[in-house]
């Protein structure tokens, strides 16, 4: 863009007392669990063809490990705060559904799942997306993944966490 103009439309700055937020940089230069990690998020695999591999630097390198280190950090994140509820924010509706596969995937099958999760979307069906808000609001599943967009407007009570 060129010159762009910052929009403030609330008129405030502020999240409320209510809301915790996690945020765990990943640097996978720092890292470098990312390349023997046996289970990871699958990646929309944009560097499919690039020279992606450890000790390589570039920037596709960065991003595409990056990428993979996001499920083993969400993990992290959920076992050393003792997560029981949380929203976790992807950026793309094909990053919530790699996220939803691998939480569920790492977890036990079945009720018992530490990582049980669903998506909310908009490549999901209406009825679907409401059985998921609903699952989620009963305590059913313990994590909604979600994009910004798809949780503008909702307001669940009682959840202690959300993630990026």
């Amino acid at each position: 863009m060129h010159f762009p103009t910052w929009v403030d439309l609330k008129g405030e700055d502020a999240v409320p007392e209510t809301v915790h937020h996690v945020v765990v940089p990943i640097d996978p230069r720092k890292d470098l669990l990312w390349h023997s990690l046996k289970q990871h998020v699958q990646t929309d695999e944009v560097h499919l063809r690039d020279n992606v591999r450890p000790g390589n630097m570039t920037p596709e390198t960065l991003s595409e490990s990056t990428k993979l280190l996001k499920g083993e950090y969400c993990l992290r994140a959920i076992d050393s705060l003792n997560m029981d509820q949380a929203i976790i924010f992807c950026r793309t509706k094909l990053d919530c559904d790699n996220m939803e596969a691998y939480l569920n995937r790492r977890g036990c099958p079945g009720k018992n799942n530490p990582y049980s999760c669903v998506c909310l979307h908009g490549d999901r069906k209406p009825h679907e997306r409401k059985e998921n808000l609903e699952r989620f609001k009963r305590k059913d599943v313990k994590f909604l993944i979600c994009t910004d967009v798809a949780a503008r407007g909702i307001d669940v009570s009682g959840v202690p966490f959300s993630k990026l």
